[in-house]
């Protein structure tokens, strides 16, 4: 998913160089104020370029959608599977935690017999 956003940035960056490029104060103008043949040109091969940008982003996220309509439901089963077993993890915890203290009682009580045979 790196990647895709890699991909968005770097799009959106160049959308914005295209539209800065393409401000009023950017586009050449002969003397008498009009735009020229060549500075005109030049706008229209930004403006598709603006175009083909915008449309390769639009479809790149449609495809981050579509990826994370994929994968959402996946990822909210192993987020369920997870706690569960974190639950269980923590109840076999506590269980062990209840065997320590009564294997250390069984011992002291083990040493209090062996101690008074002795």
């Amino acid at each position: 998913m790196d990647s895709i956003a890699d991909y968005e940035a770097r799009i959106t960056a160049a959308l914005d160089r295209i539209e800065q490029a393409m401000a009023p104060a950017a586009i050449p103008q002969t003397d008498s104020g009009e735009v020229s043949e060549v500075a005109s040109e030049e706008v229209a091969a930004l403006k598709a370029a603006l175009q083909s940008e915008r449309d390769i982003n639009q479809r790149l996220e449609a495809r981050v959608e579509a990826v994370r309509e994929k994968l959402l439901p996946r990822v909210n089963k192993w987020k369920t599977k997870a706690l569960r077993l974190e639950t269980e993890l923590e109840a076999l915890r506590a269980e062990r935690e209840q065997d320590v203290q009564e294997i250390g009682q069984v011992l002291t009580e083990l040493r209090t017999t062996i101690g008074g045979q002795s």
